[in-house]
């Protein structure tokens, strides 16, 4: 894979509200069909009301919502001013799972503090171990979702999972949520009462970022398209 040579696509968001800053999530900028925007998860920014800022490399970017689909978890903001060079795309292909090298880069232990939005990025490496069904779970977001080889943190939520080809970011999907598998234990640890049933036994799981497919992105931003009537 190739290093990232343009951060500025993988950001963070804020919200200004009520005189108060609150980190709330990660987020990335886009550019698909001559179309710059921010992409995020739709319930990053559910309920907020105030104004987004988008950080990226210690530059702010005010933006705005313009389009919100809770079905598929998938929110765009337009930005007031674009980073240069944007470039980062989707994928369109349906995905299958690999040894393809993705990357996530998140925001999980970022702050806002003493008046400086203090951004700590960490880099996510792995793969998408399956594609699966988790519409009982999430909806339409769940439908192809990939189920990625790394957790997601607090905080990670609308971080983009890309893949770098010849120095460009293309995006297969944005993490949302964990799921979680239950492990084989080292050893397993059993609580008995008096009369030698069960009461209580350990097990250990293993938490997986899972992530909205791509074309499900693309099919929110074929939609934002026809209601604002830009195709």
């Amino acid at each position: 894979m190739n290093a990232i040579t343009n951060q500025e696509h993988l950001a963070a968001i804020f919200v200004k509200e009520n005189e108060k800053v609150n980190f709330i999530g990660s987020c990335f900028f886009f550019n698909y069909s001559e179309q710059v925007l921010v992409c995020t998860a739709e319930h990053v920014i559910r309920g907020w009301t105030g104004v987004f800022v988008v950080v990226a490399k210690s530059e702010e970017y005010l933006v705005e919502p313009v389009y919100s689909n809770q079905d598929f978890d998938v929110a765009f903001l337009k930005p007031k001013k674009i980073p240069k060079n944007i470039t980062l795309t989707f994928s369109s292909d349906r995905q299958v799972p690999g040894n393809l090298s993705l990357l996530a880069y998140e925001y999980s232990t970022t702050e806002f503090k003493d008046g400086i939005f203090h951004t700590v990025p960490a880099t996510r490496l792995g793969n998408c171990v399956r594609v699966i069904q988790l519409t009982d779970v999430f909806g339409k977001a769940g439908q192809d979702m990939l189920e990625l080889s790394f957790p997601a943190l607090r905080g990670a939520s609308g971080a983009a999972v890309v893949h770098i080809h010849n120095g460009k970011m293309i995006a297969h999907g944005m993490i949302v949520a964990n799921t979680e598998r239950h492990l084989i234990p080292a050893h397993i640890e059993t609580i008995l009462d008096q009369n030698n049933e069960i009461l209580e036994e350990k097990k250990y799981f293993l938490p997986q970022a899972v992530a909205v497919n791509s074309i499900y992105i693309i099919h929110c931003f074929e939609s934002y398209l026809k209601i604002n009537k830009l195709t």
